[in-house]
């Protein structure tokens, strides 16, 4: 019997156990497998949220330091400037006509400024958020004048300069800026994506000529994409938002894109500027 019982032991593993082992195997192998899958799926997911991150401060950096070089005014009629009015900027772009040229301004609606910015309207984004989402319907875009400090002892300003302070010495009452018979207007427009496969919104750097002695814009000048993947960007001053001081605009934008997977990928990012102001009452 014992001899019996060694043969067998020695004959090795049966069909049975060896399908059994094979298939603990092939669960481990399964399991490892779903396990790196996650792993590089979650990573994958993880650097396209930083990159969307990266891209939203990466624009609102240039929007920023554009800004920076910027002012609250309006033209009088002889193209020189009104004097500062903070009941202009407390007043909500609904009911705010702008009939002047006033800067900066406050599209009224998405895509769809008024008064003389009018011309400067384009077609509205494709955008994904629902009434629940932080971002719905919060689009509300800008367009300026650069402005040009001058200081006592630099050499000319250029003549591609839209806006020269022509009293540098004195920033307060008796200060005033002079508007060149024809200037730049800088504007953030958020723009669907073209046509064909390429949907994806963009936020667009645009500049235009513009006269506003004939009150006219002219044709772009250049177009540039500050970034895709837009969902929505809003600038806001004490015009909309009452808890703003004078003088700063408030820029958030916010990213969303689905990743491969058909994941929801979403990033924001704001910040705060003071502007140059031209005349201070």
């Amino acid at each position: 019997m014992q001899t019996r019982l060694d043969r067998r032991r020695r004959g090795g593993f049966s069909i049975i156990e060896a399908m059994i082992v094979s298939s603990i195997f092939v669960l481990i192998a399964i399991s490892i497998y779903g396990t790196l899958s996650n792993l590089t799926r979650l990573h994958g997911v993880a650097d396209s949220a930083i990159e969307l991150q990266l891209e939203g401060q990466k624009a609102l950096n240039t929007i920023v330091n554009d800004l920076r070089n910027a002012g609250f005014y309006r033209a009088n009629p002889d193209l020189t400037l009104a004097p500062f009015d903070p009941n202009l900027w407390t007043t909500t772009p609904d009911v705010d006509p702008h009939a002047s040229w006033d800067v900066p301004y406050l599209f009224k609606s998405e895509a769809n400024p008024v008064g003389v910015f009018a011309p400067i309207a384009h077609p509205v984004a494709a955008h994904l958020a629902v009434p629940t989402d932080e971002e719905y319907q919060q689009t509300r875009e800008l367009c300026f004048v650069p402005l040009a400090k001058v200081v006592a002892g630099d050499p000319a300003i250029p003549p591609t300069v839209g806006v020269v302070w022509t009293n540098a010495a004195l920033l307060g009452a008796t200060s005033s800026v002079l508007l060149v018979p024809t200037f730049t207007l800088v504007s953030y427009e958020l723009h669907p994506g073209t046509s064909g496969n390429d949907k994806v919104n963009r936020l667009k750097r645009v500049v235009r000529s513009a006269d506003p002695a004939a009150g006219t814009i002219g044709a772009i000048q250049t177009e540039v994409d500050l970034a895709r993947h837009v969902e929505a960007v809003r600038f806001d001053t004490a015009q909309t938002d009452a808890s703003l001081p004078l003088y700063t605009v408030r820029i958030t934008i916010w990213l969303r894109k689905l990743d491969m997977n058909g994941g929801d990928l979403r990033a924001k990012v704001t910040s705060r500027v003071k502007l140059r102001n031209s005349v201070k009452p």
